[in-house]
């Protein structure tokens, strides 16, 4: 990626293993930098739907005139599995993401198109990624990514919290990597009893304790995280689509936007 190239004042991670560390325990973790070449743009390299425009449009006016903030939000990043043991050079589009997805996809994003159109990449953009700050956190399976995934989805003035069709575009991504282990009703049904552990977990210390290593809080089980009623509902039945009826909806989705009555009716 020549419009980002390297800064030889950063110390770049450019081999395996990446550091890691468990869920609940990445403040204490020290960022590493990547450069963006390194991400996979695609779509099984995250869990998570792709950016609708308006969130892709507030994402590029901040790279305008803030860059691509990492410092205070490192980008969360997981290993292919078959890279889990890998040693030695880190290749070019082989990290995968866990938190962080949009904001690096959009940014790389503008900065081809860019390339395309003649224009110059923002300052800001440009430094900005040259000096990604990221953190590799380890969870047992893409069950606990996607949890853990949907658990992070509700801070942030950006951020949107997952709706009916984020799931839908989840459950199928798992189910198409993996359809005999990542069964979408079993899914559906451990993210509920998930949540009423953390509604549970200040009960007794054991439980805290517990709830601290595995990145469970109480307040993580908010309401417009349960999969319950009308959500339920319309998560079920799009999933019961012809998979091209299911693809077209996901597109307009993508394109109108993931608020008002796709997340409910």
């Amino acid at each position: 990626m020549k419009e980002i190239p390297l800064d030889d004042s950063v110390a770049y991670k450019h081999s395996y293993p990446l550091p890691a560390c468990l869920p609940g325990a990445e403040d204490g973790q020290h960022a590493f930098v990547l450069h963006p070449s390194v991400f996979s743009m695609d779509n099984e390299a995250s869990l998570r739907e792709p950016p609708a425009l308006d969130t892709t449009e507030k994402l590029l006016n901040n790279f305008a005139v803030d860059g691509f903030e990492s410092t205070g939000e490192p980008v969360l990043v997981r290993m292919q599995d078959s890279r889990m043991h890998d040693s030695g050079d880190i290749p070019a589009g082989s990290v995968w993401f866990l938190k962080g997805a949009a904001r690096v996809t959009t940014a790389i994003a503008a900065v081809v198109a860019c390339h395309f159109t003649g224009e110059q990449v923002p300052e800001a953009l440009k430094k900005s990624l040259a000096c990604m700050k990221c953190k590799h956190i380890r969870l047992a399976d893409r069950q606990q990514e996607l949890f853990f995934n949907m658990k992070k989805s509700t801070k942030g003035s950006i951020r949107k919290s997952p709706n009916a069709m984020s799931w839908v575009f989840s459950l199928t991504n798992m189910s198409n990597s993996n359809a005999s282990l990542y069964d979408p009703a079993q899914l559906i049904k451990s993210w509920s009893l998930w949540q009423r552990l953390c509604v549970r977990v200040s009960a007794c210390s054991c439980c805290v304790q517990a709830a601290n290593q595995s990145g469970l809080r109480n307040e993580d089980a908010a309401k417009h995280d349960k999969i319950v009623g009308a959500k339920a509902m319309a998560v079920k039945s799009v999933l019961e689509m012809p998979e091209q009826c299911r693809v077209s909806i996901l597109a307009a989705v993508s394109l109108y936007g993931w608020e008002g009555d796709w997340g409910s009716n």
